[in-house]
Formats: C-alpha cells, structure tokens, sequence
C-alpha cells in the first residue's frame, strides 16, 4: 500500500492533464476530453457522425444541423436549410454504451423529399442525384458509430450507416445504400483538434469514396469546423469546401 502511494505521489501534477476527463451520474456517463465536449457530429452529411450525445438540455445551434440533449441518453435533431428546400426531416440519436475513452450510439433520421427533389440543393452527397419528377421519396439513414480515444492524442470516430430510399411512385425505385466511414481525430491543443476524413459509399454496389481532412475547434460553448473533401466516383473526382460552425446552449 506504501509503494502505491508513493508511485502516485511521485507522478508530475501536469502529467494526467491530457487524459479523458469524465463528467458522470449514473444515469448516463458523459465523457469529455479534458473541459472540451467531444464533438457531437461529423463534416460529411449523412455518413459521418461520432458516438457522444449532448448532455439533457444542452443544445447545438449550428450549420450542420440543430440539436437538443432530451434524456440522459436521448438527442434529437434536425437540419434547417434542409426545410426551406421543402425537405422536412428528423433524427434520433441514442447513446448505446458511454465511458471514458468509448463511446457507441444509434442514430435515426427521416428525411421526406417532395415531387422534383432534383432541382433543390438538397446536399452534395447522396440525395442530390434522386429524381423524383411525380413521386414523393423518404430517406430514412440507420447508423451505428463508434468514438474510441485509446491515447490522449488520438481518437478514432467510425460510421457504418444504411440509407433506405422510399417511394410511393413509379420513377424511382426501392432501394437501400450503405456506407462506411472514419475520421481519424489529432487533438493538438485543448479544443483544437486536425482530422483526416475517408469514407465508401455503395460497398459492394460502389458508388463513390471520399477523402478529406479538417481542422476543428471545439470550445465550451463554440465550434467550428473548417475543411476540404473530395468526392471520388468513376467519372472522376470532385472536390469541396465544408464549413460547420455553430454554438452550445
């Protein structure tokens, strides 16, 4: 017992300052990395995201979206601009399993595309490319993600997602879409993190892939996420700025 104290003791004040600290109740543990919320969503729209949730009554207001903690394990969402293209949507994000350095959380979204979804903006990625000229089309993405952080100056954030495609006409068809992703996250400074995206869209019915990276900063109440991806398919590559920036309540 007097060796144990003695090796703790003799351990430098700052040498624990950059590991995982973790506000809890037993509820529902809430990892943090260091005062700093880990990052609650990814950059790449649909297929990207991370396995933290929003503490109950905390809310995000930002570009990627908007979102509130309602239960201790239970966040919802949504994104605006998607509205105003008449793209009604909702998310449900549930917290599976939270500790220090794991994070796993399901997430649900429906996403309703009117008559003529083709000539809205509605995202670069998948949605874009429906034509649904007289039928009205759901998109209903199921996700899994998975935040692991093994070293203080490494965290790991995986995505496996299948996008169900609906129809209740004729010109497109049933069909479903997977997708893999990763973001691979190099915390430099508290709050400030550089990240390297990559993704595969379609799996064995290949689609398209996709690189990138991104700086983030990510402070108390203030992030902001600025980067760069390319969207690789076989008529060639097409790239992108990407821009998240918003604010917690």
């Amino acid at each position: 017992m007097l060796l144990v104290v003695l090796l703790v003791s003799a351990i430098p004040r700052g040498a624990l300052a950059d590991e995982p600290a973790v506000t809890a109740s037993a509820a529902a543990p809430v990892a943090t990395w260091g005062r700093y919320p880990l990052a609650t969503s990814g950059l790449y729209p649909i297929w990207e995201d991370t396995g933290a949730l929003l503490q109950p009554a905390q809310a995000q207001l930002a570009t990627s979206g908007v979102r509130v903690g309602i239960l201790p394990r239970l966040q919802l969402g949504l994104q605006p601009s998607y509205y105003i293209h008449r793209a009604p949507n909702l998310e449900a994000k549930v917290s599976i399993y939270s500790s220090p350095r794991l994070q796993l959380a399901g997430r649900l979204s429906a996403i309703v595309l009117f008559r003529d979804a083709q000539d809205r903006m509605i995202t670069p990625v998948y949605a874009s490319r429906v034509v649904n000229p007289s039928s009205v089309v759901v998109l209903a993405p199921t996700s899994l993600h998975v935040s692991w952080q093994p070293w203080s100056f490494l965290v790991v954030h995986g995505s496996a997602t299948v996008l169900p495609m609906l129809s209740n006409g004729e010109d497109v068809a049933n069909t479903a879409a997977s997708g893999l992703s990763a973001m691979i996250e190099l915390p430099i400074v508290s709050g400030n993190s550089l990240l390297l995206h990559a993704g595969e869209v379609g799996l064995w019915d290949h689609d398209f892939a996709y690189v990138g990276a991104s700086y983030r900063l990510n402070y108390r109440w203030f992030l902001l996420q600025l980067g760069y991806a390319y969207r690789l398919r076989a008529e060639g590559a097409q790239g992108s700025p990407m821009l998240n920036v918003g604010v917690y309540l």
